[in-house]
């Protein structure tokens, strides 16, 4: 950059005051006074007028994330981290065995749901016929007015009922819907990629072979289709939208973007979980992305481009609307109204009454510089850089054997380095008759048959206690019923007191009759509901016993016939761990169930640790360096935690995610194998992480900010214009993050060439 000193040797004219005569033509209006004692003018001049809000984005691969809908177990994954796949390949094997499973049990469940159901619904209705027969016997003996309660109770059960009709009717579809959805798991038991790309994710099989509904397992980025990511911001968080005007600069030549929207039922669907993908852009007009490029967005809202306007602190208004001071060849001042348009922080939109050019006085507190230093605004570069630590070797994939039974370790045939052969047997796990799981099973199966044989007696013996308490009711009835048939009706010449102790000994009796013989028929429906609920037990006890004679079985699948379950690895690799030693207890839960762990390693791939956490894309190429060498690097593998996936298949919507306890890292490959011997702890170096090139650098001494009377800080720069200092009001993007306070980027408000001033005290 340029600097130069010099003086300034002439200053605009103070403005003349015409004094009016009595008459006048023309008045010149009064002048308010100066704020500071030399004037200020600039020109009004075309600009961009409107809310400026400034975004960092970074140009990504688009990306591709695959899963399975429902919770399954990957037998295999066919893809590592870095391979480019075309468009059809398969990428993930399921379990089709553990799907049949799913299956049984999902049908199971839904066997006993109908199978109880036709009782549920008599229940109900004995139910019912007792609430109504407590209404019969209120109204009797306390009147219809204390009978409307139990209506009340009545309705509320009628209520709930419907309730328990729709609930039915949902979980037996969920049943219905989940065996066909999984039996289509069965048909289409791989995951294939949906677009040609690299892969960038895959699940980590050493934590878990198991992937929930909606658990990405692969994930596949196409660097040919590139879109620019709003830095950090969840589409949630995004409220840009009606801004606009949108545009960044690639290559030195002005884009304008818009939003690379998300389908509505994306939207909808990531808005019912609460789980919202990053927003993303795209320029308009086709042009060269490069994966990895940090670009400055610019957003305007309510934005008047290229159009007349003139500083806020040149404006005042009065009664008659908003004015300036303009300065006329003369070196008069002429106050001038216009109309304005839209606003700014710092400008307004002239509409009319002013003209391109035209000189207007602003305020200004600080001592315009009359002896100043410039410097000429140059285009230069920001870069942002890291500091790597300890380089580790990474592995490509993994798998993680579990037991899914209870038993003891019998027999380990490979050790930690060892390679092994997909199909190798790698250990053995005793699971025999008198013991283990099978044994588990066994005694599952007695307990059931005992709870069942203990509830069976205990519903005889409420039988036998409500039968015999329904025909106590209904003797003691039949009793007083003969008791009234023999009372002796009075004759004719009956008095008036033996009729009263007549009509009262009938009411009596017929009183105590019919309360016993509803008390006998609410016992009679209490049997039968009985008798209901001893048929439903008997329906569970029956699918229960079903279910454990099945995990019973099961169990027995990867037996030997000696009572030893085979552990067989799925793909070549090295031992990496063996989690058990021979005669340890292990059980299908927590720390218990690992037993071995066998990987692959890539032979180019490392991680590094950083000071902080990066977010490098797919695809994006930079280089490292230490003391002594420069490397060439290719981001093979981002970090995925926290981040969600949109995805549209067959016109259905998904929003996906990465398993919190996977593990996501960036997988960095090197080329240059002479790199790898400086592998651990001992490796130190930089990289440059960020890089925005084409921007307006300046020295932070000649930025300047100021305090309105509202409490709203200013930016300004003093700009050199036809040999005088003018103040220019700028954006600089140290509130964005880019630059600093020593090398400040100017945004807005500022070109190449132009030249700024600063005062020398």
């Amino acid at each position: 950059m340029m600097k130069k000193f010099k003086s300034l040797t002439a200053l605009l004219l103070c403005g003349v005051l015409i004094l009016p005569a009595c008459k006048p033509v023309q008045t010149a209006p009064e002048l308010i006074t100066p704020a500071s004692e030399i004037e200020t003018f600039r020109p009004v001049e075309r600009r961009t007028v409107g809310e400026l809000k400034i975004l960092i984005g970074t140009v990504v691969p688009k990306e591709y994330a695959h899963f399975y809908t429902k919770t399954v177990k990957i037998k295999k994954l066919n893809v590592v981290n870095g391979d480019y796949v075309e468009k059809g390949t398969v990428l993930a094997e399921c379990d089709i065995d553990d799907v049949k499973r799913q299956i049984e049990d999902i049908r199971s469940n839904y066997n006993e749901l109908v199978d109880k159901h036709p009782n549920d619904l008599a229940i109900y209705d004995y139910n019912i016929k007792n609430m109504q027969l407590s209404r019969e016997m209120v109204a009797y003996l306390e009147g219809e007015e204390k009978a409307k309660d139990i209506d009340t109770q009545i309705k509320l059960m009628e209520e709930d009922h419907a309730y328990d009709i729709e609930l039915f009717e949902y979980m037996k579809q969920s049943y219905l819907d989940e065996i066909a959805d999984l039996n289509k798991l069965l048909e289409e038991s791989t995951l294939i990629a949906r677009a040609d790309g690299y892969v960038s994710f895959t699940k980590d099989l050493t934590l878990s072979d198991v992937a929930g509904s909606g658990e990405n397992v692969v994930i596949i980025s196409d660097r040919e289709d590139p879109v620019i990511e709003v830095a950090g911001t969840p589409v949630r968080d995004y409220s840009f939208e009606k801004y606009s005007v949108k545009y960044t600069y690639i290559d030195g030549v002005r884009q304008n973007l818009t939003e690379d929207e998300y389908s509505p039922r994306e939207t909808v669907l990531s808005k019912a979980k609460n789980t919202y993908p990053t927003q993303r852009m795209k320029t308009i007009n086709p042009c060269k992305l490069t994966i990895g490029e940090t670009l400055v967005l610019y957003y305007y809202r309510l934005d008047k481009e290229n159009v007349l306007a003139v500083g806020k602190d040149s404006t005042d208004s009065d009664a008659d609307g908003n004015f300036v001071y303009v300065k006329n060849p003369d070196g008069s001042l002429e106050k001038r109204y216009f109309e304005p348009g839209t606003t700014d922080a710092d400008y307004i939109e002239v509409l009319s009454g002013l003209s391109e050019g035209e000189l207007v006085r602003y305020e200004q507190e600080r001592t315009v510089p009359v002896k100043y230093e410039t410097v000429e605004a140059g285009e230069g570069v920001f870069r942002k850089t890291a500091e790597l630590r300890n380089v580790k070797v990474e592995e490509s994939k993994g798998k993680l054997y579990t037991t899914e039974t209870v038993g003891v370790v019998q027999d380990i045939f490979f050790g930690e380095g060892d390679g092994v052969k997909g199909g190798d047997v790698l250990m053995t796990i005793s699971v025999g008759y008198g013991k283990g799981a099978r044994t588990e099973a066994g005694n599952t199966i007695t307990h059931l048959d005992e709870d069942n044989n203990a509830r069976k007696e205990k519903e005889k013996k409420s039988y036998d206690d409500m039968i015999l308490e329904r025909d106590t009711k209904t003797t003691s009835a039949d009793v007083l019923e003969t008791q009234l048939k023999a009372l002796k009706e009075p004759g004719e010449n009956a008095t008036p007191e033996q009729i009263a102790k007549y009509n009262g000994q009938k009411t009596s009796f017929e009183a105590q009759i019919n309360v016993l013989r509803i008390e006998a028929q609410t016992i009679q429906n209490n049997i039968e509901i009985l008798t209901l609920n001893q048929a439903n037990e008997d329906i569970a006890y029956n699918y229960n016993i079903s279910r454990a004679r099945t995990a019973k079985s099961r169990l027995a699948e990867s037996n030997d016939g000696s009572g030893a379950l085979t552990i067989r690895a799925v793909d070549d690799g090295t031992v990496s761990k063996v989690h058990v030693s021979k005669g340890d207890f292990v059980q299908p839960e927590g720390e218990d169930s690992k037993l071995i762990t066998v990987s692959s390693y890539f032979d180019d791939c490392v991680t590094f640790t950083y000071k902080k956490t990066m977010n490098l894309p797919e695809g994006f190429t930079f280089t490292i360096k230490d003391e002594d060498n420069t490397y060439d690097c290719e981001c093979v593998s981002g970090l995925k935690i926290g981040k969600a996936y949109a995805s549209s298949i067959d016109k259905d919507s998904y929003i996906t995610m990465v398993s919190p306890e996977d593990s996501s890292k960036e997988l960095i490959r090197i080329k240059d194998q002479s790199f790898f011997k400086l592998a651990g702890s001992s490796f130190q170096g930089t990289m440059e992480e960020i890089r925005i090139d084409d921007l307006i650098i300046v020295p932070g001494s000649f930025v300047f900010d100021e305090e309105d009377y509202l409490g709203n800080i200013h930016t300004y720069v003093w700009k050199e214009i036809d040999g005088v200092p003018v103040k220019c009001f700028v954006v600089k993007g140290t509130d964005a993050g880019i630059g600093n306070n020593d090398e400040v980027a100017i945004l807005s408000g500022v070109s190449k060439g132009d030249i700024l001033v600063k005062e020398i005290k």
